[in-house]
């Protein structure tokens, strides 16, 4: 019994790791999913540069891959462009300013 118990503890923390782990990715998701975009685009860059150059193998993978990662690429950058515009609408402006800590009251 003492060792389903240290398990099922042991799941749990690992739960709460990662969710928060996930949570901390996400609250900043447009730099994480921008990440990914350059990783896919810096992919199919080599792979092109490879297969121009001639590469052992680099044609037949080019052929295979390069279309998808620069799909890939276009398709994470705009959603990076989406999630960076709805982090940057959550901003809030106070227009009533607050009376002790205005500096137009002190100089009249």
């Amino acid at each position: 019994m003492a060792f389903s118990d240290n398990s099922s503890a042991t799941a749990a923390r690992w739960r709460r790791r990662c969710r928060g782990n996930r949570d901390r990715t996400w609250r900043h998701g447009s730099r994480f999913l921008l990440s990914i975009a350059g990783a896919c685009a810096a992919a199919a860059i080599v792979l092109r540069l490879a297969a121009s150059f001639e590469m052992a193998k680099a044609g037949g993978l080019w052929t295979d891959y390069g279309l998808m990662l620069m799909v890939a690429a276009a398709i994470f950058a705009v959603l990076a462009a989406f999630k960076n515009y709805a982090e940057r609408q959550n901003t809030k402006i106070v227009l009533i300013a607050d009376e002790q800590q205005s500096f137009w009251s002190h100089a009249a």
